[in-house]
């Protein structure tokens, strides 16, 4: 049977009657990933009730499974012609030349629906920070990189376009010392938050350094192009190896002394009690830091202001890393961190 869809927006996609052939788009969606167990991000177990995130293979085989979905008014006619009795059969049209739904669709559905890969890292354990000890307190794996390999050897999975990141999700439960301060109760004055950082990966050239050959004659530069000819996630473990064996952080970040637009997020001031942000950070926000509804945020959530635009989702790149660092500033001022957790998403 064919399908027919009806687009209200780039957001909102709806189809109907779509009977496809399921088992051929399933298989497929199993073959371009291979085993389940070496391409599974994290486990998909959930109790009830709790929120589901789609695993590698899920997104694929959703994928696969659109891609046979069929378009067109073939089966509109089909049935149309067969109520005709005797009448002109001209107009049917077979199933099997109605056309499939465009990548670009799929790719809108998959989109509108944020029905993405994700993997999610967590803090270890809960973390005090005094004043002026500010502490790098969680730091992600590498975005699409498989969390089971090795940070010297990554093992890219399948991801979509140079910039496949669309979400970012923090959650951060946390509490300031419980006292202090001119507003209780609010984020103004606040002196105890949250920075986070994208780190970015190491993106070489296809060539490693000058060789000290000096034939010049053409078989010569060809052997010499083929000899230093390295795939990407080869030349990732190449960096990664070289910053691991010289201990250089190959990401650092000044200290800032105080909160600065570009914060996650801050504790409420004089609250000694535990509270929960949960800070997204999507691929299409397009807040201004300058306009009114920036300020609102700011003032009503405790975040940075210059985190509403959306550009450091849209900017990350494969192996790309988030980071997020605790601070406390001035004499009394602690920042308790219970839990924290980060989760990425990518377009598969």
């Amino acid at each position: 049977m064919s399908a027919w869809i009806r687009l209200h927006g780039p957001r909102n996609v709806e189809l109907r009657m779509a009977y496809p052939d399921e088992e051929q788009a399933l298989q497929e969606g199993r073959d371009m990933i291979g085993s389940r167990s070496d391409a599974e991000p994290e486990s998909q177990s959930r109790k009830e009730g709790e929120e589901y995130f789609p695993s590698v293979s899920d997104v694929l085989c959703v994928q696969a499974f659109l891609s046979h979905l069929k378009i067109g008014n073939g089966t509109r006619q089909r049935d149309e012609g067969q109520s005709q009795v005797g009448g002109d059969q001209g107009d049917h049209v077979d199933e099997g030349q109605a056309d499939r739904l465009p990548v670009e669709i799929v790719d809108m559905i998959l989109d509108g629906a944020d029905y993405w890969a994700s993997i999610e890292t967590k803090m270890d354990g809960p973390r005090v920070i005094r004043q002026d000890q500010d502490a790098e307190v969680l730091k992600t794996g590498g975005l699409c990189y498989s969390p089971t390999a090795h940070p010297i050897d990554p093992r890219i999975l399948p991801y979509r376009t140079a910039h496949p990141c669309r979400k970012i999700s923090f959650t951060v439960t946390s509490h300031d010392q419980g006292w202090g301060g001119s507003q209780p109760g609010s984020y103004d004055g606040s002196w105890t938050w949250f920075d986070a950082y994208t780190i970015p990966a190491f993106h070489p050239t296809t060539t490693v350094a000058t060789t000290t050959n000096t034939d010049d004659s053409d078989d010569s530069k060809q052997q010499q192009q083929q000899q230093h000819h390295y795939e990407p996630a080869e030349l990732v473990a190449q960096y990664q190896k070289y910053y691991h064996e010289q201990h250089q952080p190959r990401f650092t970040t000044e200290a800032n002394f105080l909160p600065s637009e570009h914060k996650l997020c801050c504790n409420k001031v004089a609250t000694g009690d535990p509270h929960t942000h949960r800070v997204v950070w999507h691929y299409l926000d397009d807040v201004e830091p300058e306009s009114a509804e920036a300020s609102e945020v700011e003032l009503a959530q405790g975040r940075g202001r210059a985190t509403l635009n959306g550009r450091m989702v849209r900017e990350m790149g494969v192996g790309d890393e988030v980071c997020v660092w605790a601070r406390a500033r001035f004499p009394g001022w602690v920042n308790y961190v219970d839990e924290l957790s980060v989760r990425v998403f990518w377009a598969v």
